[in-house]
């Protein structure tokens, strides 16, 4: 009955199409026609500004990310985690949809490749119980932050150097988008808004923000890893990747006229 229907991603409204994501409903979106349309997410730009952010211990701009190494040494001693490493963040609902598992799968190999781990969230009780026997094992390397908490996620998506985000599905996100305004390239799977808004810096050296995987897999998430640390190895790469990651109009702005037109079109429809 709906004269235009909208869903929060380009790529999801395609994928929606298909029956492994469209839960019934595709043949009914696909009737609509090129009046099923795919709208990105925004995000508050004034609440999440990593210049004006005083939960962290040095807000920072895009102008001077020094900072955000003090940010990420506060970070890590709030949880005894060892500061000469990397640190991988993540946050969200701890379940297989969210790729979760991936990162419980892949933890061992991260901790391997050197990198530290940080997770908040609450969720699956079987998974968040091995990511935790693994933190016991390696306390220094893995903290596990079983609860919700504002503030702490702030302070981890500012105090990280990456964003894991290995959505199984994700019909568009905004954990990427506060982390790159935050200057922490995300590492996603391609899914949904994520492969809207994320660009892989290997294959897109000039605009790349961060770093994409495709199956649903511990070893592709590790190996996308792998590649995001090799960047960090070279400053100057890094610097750009997070540079394009913070140029993005991450706002409400263009999604709001987007919005608008497809009201409009809808009044139209409706009038003729």
């Amino acid at each position: 009955a709906a004269d235009m229907v909208n869903t929060v991603s380009h790529n999801y409204a395609k994928e929606s199409l298909k029956p492994e994501y469209g839960d019934g409903l595709e043949d009914a979106l696909r009737a609509r026609g090129d009046r099923y349309i795919g709208i990105i997410n925004g995000i508050d730009t004034a609440l999440w500004d990593p210049a004006h952010d005083a939960t962290l211990a040095a807000p920072y701009d895009g102008t001077d990310l020094s900072p955000k190494g003090r940010t990420k040494a506060d970070l890590m001693a709030r949880y005894g985690l060892d500061p000469e490493g990397p640190l991988l963040g993540v946050i969200g609902r701890l379940d297989p949809q969210k790729g979760f598992d991936l990162v419980a799968g892949a933890a061992p190999d991260l901790v391997a490749m050197g990198a530290r781990l940080i997770v908040l969230g609450t969720g699956h009780p079987e998974l968040v119980a091995g990511l935790r026997a693994l933190a016991q094992e390696h306390p220094d390397r893995i903290a596990v932050l079983e609860r919700f908490d504002r503030d702490e996620a702030r302070r981890i998506y500012a105090g990280s150097d990456l964003f894991l985000m290995p959505s199984r599905f994700e019909p568009c996100g905004q954990g990427q988008l506060i982390a790159m305004r935050y200057a922490t390239p995300p590492v996603v799977r391609r899914s949904g808004g994520l492969a809207d808004t994320v660009i892989d810096a290997d294959l897109d050296p000039e605009a790349g923000n961060g770093f994409v995987f495709e199956p649903a897999s511990a070893e592709a998430l590790s190996e996308a890893v792998r590649r995001a640390l090799a960047a960090m190895d070279d400053p100057t790469r890094f610097r750009a990747i997070q540079a394009n990651g913070m140029a993005r109009d991450h706002s409400w702005r263009v999604p709001a006229a987007e919005y608008q037109a497809a009201y409009a079109r809808a009044l139209g429809a409706r009038a003729g």
